[in-house]
């Protein structure tokens, strides 16, 4: 056997290898380890959770199935350093969304870099959402009402982001997070949100009114917004 052909099956038996390490993981911890499962366009059921700290910049070609394959994927998070956060994001090529299991419980992905959520999701087992510095426009269409599980929302500095969609069934949602969000002209309506503690809306300069809200908050940020009337429900936020 000459040494080209040699070293082609070492390679590939290198690889095999790496494969059934993969699949054999319930956890993936870095951007390389996500460069393979990308090779792999098959289901993949161990994987439970991805943890991924950003300090190097790379281009990964994402299948569009990666995730939604994961079908045990319950927690899921990108996060880029505060000092990194000029250079460092998870780079995409060729792709307009990537599809995520509905068994997410908690999704984070700093720069997050499609337009919304893949339409394909059902949020209904999400309890802690966490998408800062995104691209995104809206997060999901007013379809899903099964929120139950909901308790946190962090959408800081999503500066495209024009609309909350309904949350009507969010009843257990607690913190909802919109600082930064220059473009957001809208919110739905907040009154039924009776487990709402705090809400920030500083920087939300777009933001000219919002409807009544909730009388159990103990937290709102309205800094630096357009908004000029105060709701009567939260007066008492602003009594001496």
């Amino acid at each position: 056997m000459d040494t080209s052909m040699h070293d082609m099956l070492e390679e590939m038996g290198k690889d095999i290898v790496r494969q059934e390490d993969l699949e054999e993981r319930n956890r993936l911890w870095s951007l390389k380890d996500m460069n393979q499962v990308s090779k792999y366009d098959k289901v993949n059921k161990s994987i439970e959770g991805i943890n991924v700290h950003m300090i190097e910049t790379e281009n990964i070609q994402l299948c569009p199935t990666i995730f939604g394959n994961m079908l045990n994927l319950r927690y899921m998070d990108f996060c880029v350093p505060w000092r990194l956060l000029e250079n460092e994001k998870l780079l995409v090529d060729g792709v307009d969304s990537v599809s995520l299991p509905n068994e997410l419980r908690y999704l984070g992905w700093d720069f997050y870099p499609f337009k919304s959520l893949s339409p394909s999701l059902n949020p209904k087992n999400l309890v802690i959402l966490k998408l800062w510095r995104c691209n995104m426009e809206h997060l999901w269409n007013d379809d899903h009402q099964d929120l139950v599980y909901l308790r946190k929302i962090d959408l800081t500095d999503c500066k495209n982001l024009r609309k909350i969609p309904n949350l009507l069934g969010a009843i257990n949602l607690k913190s909802l997070d919109c600082s930064g969000c220059e473009s957001l002209v809208e919110l739905s309506r907040l009154t039924h949100l009776t487990s709402l503690e705090t809400l920030r809306l500083s920087g939300c300069s777009s933001l000219e009114k919002f409807p009544e809200l909730p009388n159990n908050l103990s937290e709102l940020d309205l800094s630096f917004t357009g908004n000029e009337e105060v709701p009567n429900s939260i007066e008492h936020l602003f009594s001496v």
